[in-house]
């Protein structure tokens, strides 16, 4: 590696003070695995600070040189977590590892900036990469956090902030970020690049969705632009002095020296153009880096999340919200849901949740996450408000996590009057739920199934309430682990049969 013995020859009290050494322990990482490569390099990261008689130029070398040769475990990890089926323990193990991986990569960086700014030595040439590093640490720190949904510490947002401003005078010199790492980045660019993740309501996604749109975000960032001027074009606003993260540009900020802007420039009009190419041809294209090959369903619906997220407007809701404090039943499965509907108890005991905002398209509400792994975006729900004895049908769209236990999440009503239904697919009996419709003739209506019960182009057959209605499918809505929800025009309704006098 390039870093590797830039630094003079220098003795101290770590295991990796000689340059030797570290360069056979270092090389020996290659055969490791990727969870075992990154917990030993960890360990080394975090051993460094207890290092007292190491040279700050040593310390700076060996954090890079650590850090440089965990990168490409670092990445496997994070694609070994979101893309294999893990037992429980197992996948916290790889997101507990790869968060702490990160942290200590993060505060070794931190632990030499500061060492050279108390000793006034500015370790040139590379002090640009250092706070390069770091910031690419904090956005690593940032997306393993929300994989889980948080909490976010707010200090890293100053402490972020202070990295660039610190180095403003080089914050645009461009570099390479690691040596094996195609095209160059730049101090600036790396804190632009964490400040559009946090603006990317990444807390209303799939980790595997959250990993796609910060590639896609790190592809398209060139065409963002950041500015310290107020320009009617900005969008986004930070300011790099305070413990906070980028919002909207709703109003003008206060002023202040740390005041910085962003706009999505020309890259939402790629985001679309590139939305529209892999519609047409279902294909990825070659020079799009997502780290892996992903179905073209997936990447078009975190293209189209990062389009709303671009757009120069923020999003209107299509309802408007009531404030609450009311209490809400909570279950969660297409299982459990079709149990309720049908007047049995089911398996589960259910939660209480605080709804604190309601309206026509569903509810926000505080939630305990006390035991409760389950929770996530994309999660179904049955909810039956406090009073009634009706259960309603909703999604997890929106979900993060609070301290002590406490998250929020944002829920989309599916159906206020579900109803259980058999329907026939090509011979095959499955059970689903009638979400909203009436059932007329040329009307569209939703239907709960299970995945195995949706065929692109064959009618289906249905019986609820006595009535027999046969369905065609116009298009899947939904999907996720253990149901689909899919639009269907009724085409034919037969009577309810009258029983014999």
């Amino acid at each position: 590696m390039a870093i590797l013995g830039f630094f003079s020859k220098d003795q101290g009290d770590h295991p990796l003070a000689d340059p030797k050494e570290a360069k056979e322990a270092l090389a020996g990482l290659a055969a490791e695995d990727a969870l075992t490569a990154v917990e030993d390099v960890c360990a080394w990261l975090q051993s460094l600070k207890a290092a007292q008689t190491l040279r700050l130029e040593r310390r700076a070398e060996l954090a890079l040189q650590l850090d440089e040769a965990s990168a490409s475990h670092a990445r496997r990890l994070a694609r070994d977590y979101l893309t294999s089926a893990h037992s429980r323990g197992k996948e916290f193990r790889l997101w507990q590892s790869g968060s702490a991986y990160w942290q200590a990569v993060a505060a070794a960086y931190e632990e030499v900036l500061a060492r050279a700014a108390a000793a006034n030595n500015p370790l040139k040439p590379f002090q640009p990469l250092l706070s390069a590093r770091l910031l690419h640490a904090y956005g690593a720190v940032l997306k393993w956090s929300q994989f889980r949904y948080g909490p976010i510490d707010a200090d890293l947002w100053r402490n972020a902030g202070k990295v660039y401003l610190d180095a403003a005078k080089l914050a645009l010199r461009p570099l390479r970020l690691y040596d094996n790492w195609p095209g160059e980045t730049s101090v600036e660019r790396e804190y632009l690049k964490l400040l559009v993740f946090s603006a990317s309501s990444m807390n209303n996604l799939l980790p595997l969705e959250i990993e796609l749109a910060e590639r896609l975000l790190a592809h398209f960032l060139p065409l963002f632009s950041f500015t310290a001027q107020v320009l009617p074009e900005n969008v986004y606003w930070v300011d790099a002095q305070r413990a906070q993260s980028p919002s909207r540009l709703l109003r003008q900020p206060e002023a202040g020296p740390g005041l910085r802007y962003f706009s999505t420039g020309a890259a939402l009009s790629s985001i679309e153009v590139l939305r529209g190419r892999i519609e047409q041809t279902r294909e990825i294209p070659s020079d799009i880096p997502l780290g892996g090959q992903y179905p073209a369903e997936v990447v078009i619906k975190v293209l189209d999340h990062l389009a709303l997220c671009c757009a120069p407007n923020p999003p209107q809701r299509s309802y408007d919200r009531l404030r609450s404090n009311s209490l809400v039943a909570t279950i969660h499965g297409m299982g459990e849901i079709r149990l309720r509907l049908n007047g049995e108890e089911g398996t589960q005991d259910g939660e209480t949740w605080v709804a604190e905002d309601i309206s026509a398209g569903g509810l926000g509400a505080q939630v305990s996450l006390v035991n409760n792994d389950w929770l996530k975006v994309g999660v179904l729900v049955g909810m039956r408000p406090e009073g009634s004895e009706c259960w309603q049908v909703g999604v997890v769209r929106r979900f993060s996590r609070g301290g002590q236990n406490i998250g929020a999440v944002g829920v989309e009503t599916l159906g206020r009057t579900p109803r259980l239904i058999q329907l026939e697919c090509v011979g095959v009996r499955h059970e689903g739920i009638l979400l909203e419709s009436a059932l007329g003739v040329g009307d569209e209506a939703l239907l709960l199934v299970p995945p195995n019960a949706w065929e692109d182009f064959m009618p289906i057959m249905i019986s609820c309430d006595g009535v027999e209605a046969r369905l065609a499918p116009r298009g899947v809505q939904l999907q996720g682990g253990d149901y689909l929800i899919g639009r269907y025009r009724v085409e034919e309704i037969a009577p309810p049969l009258t029983p014999a006098a």
